[in-house]
């Protein structure tokens, strides 16, 4: 495991790797993770110089994308070699900078990128990113000398876990690079159809996470909440993302959501993940 002593993190740059093809509908959408956008603004909220690179949107110049601190990898499946090979250039090149790594690829198969990286955080980052970043500013090891930490860590507060998932409420796409230029005459629907072939920043919605990547428990979403994050972000683009593995998982709150939207007329439209399940018999 690789130490860093006299190490001073203000600068953080988040660098997101997407898959090499779009399976996700026919609009070229380009998806920024949900917990990437939320682990930047809170970074950004708690005083730190944050920067976003989205493949896709964003320059992927790696000496810009390198001109950091500390750099931070979301990691899924269909781009782990994509995250392995940047990762493994850093650690070549740019020996000074802690690399961390999350998401699910990192909570289900950390085998998979603990070789190159510095911290694989398998439990949920905005509890434990700052913590991370305290630690090397303060000369400490953050680990322990153990290069992950565990998914079932659970030594926080309510308070604390209630203060993260606030977090969720307040995410900042401008942090991305380039989200200008991506985002442009992305507001209605009629500029998709006459520009499909130029790739969109599709906004995301979260309201309830997956059961499983949160160990066993769902973290409610507050409807209000989720009515004003949906009016905030349609002026970045009125086509909506859900990113909920299980959508239907509370049906009673998907229908008092459902219900809010048909009453405020949102004018926006919404792409969700639901399982499908056979009747009882």
């Amino acid at each position: 495991m690789r130490t860093f002593t006299d190490l001073r993190i203000h600068r953080v740059n988040f660098i997101e790797y997407n898959a090499k093809l779009n399976t996700l509908g026919s609009l070229n959408p380009v998806f920024p993770k949900y917990g990437t956008t939320v682990l930047s603004s809170l970074l950004r909220d708690l005083g730190y110089d944050v920067k976003v690179y989205l493949e896709g949107v964003s320059s992927m110049d790696f000496e810009k994308m390198t001109d950091c601190d500390l750099v931070c990898f979301p990691v899924f499946a269909p781009a782990t070699n994509k995250v392995r090979a940047c990762a493994q250039r850093i650690m070549s090149e740019k020996q000074g900078i802690p690399i961390v790594m999350g998401g699910p690829q990192v909570c289900y198969f950390p085998e998979s990128i603990i070789d190159c990286c510095d911290f694989a955080v398998r439990c949920e980052g905005d509890d434990i990113l700052p913590d991370i970043i305290k630690a090397i500013n303060g000369g400490g090891n953050p680990m322990k000398s153990r290069p992950l930490v565990s998914a079932e860590r659970q030594d926080r507060t309510q308070s604390r876990r209630q203060a993260a998932r606030g977090s969720r409420d307040h995410t900042d796409l401008t942090l991305i690079e380039g989200f200008e230029k991506a985002s442009r005459g992305s507001s209605t629907e009629e500029d998709y159809q006459h520009h499909p072939d130029h790739p969109r920043l599709q906004v995301q919605v979260q309201v309830l996470p997956d059961l499983k990547l949160f160990q066993g428990v769902y973290r409610n979403r507050d409807i209000e909440s989720v009515i004003q994050d949906i009016k905030k972000r349609k002026k970045q683009n009125p086509i909506f993302f859900a990113v909920d593995n299980d959508f239907c998982s509370d049906k009673k709150k998907t229908r008092e959501l459902l219900n809010r939207i048909i009453e405020e007329d949102l004018g926006a439209r919404f792409t969700v993940f639901e399982r499908m399940r056979s009747p009882r018999r």
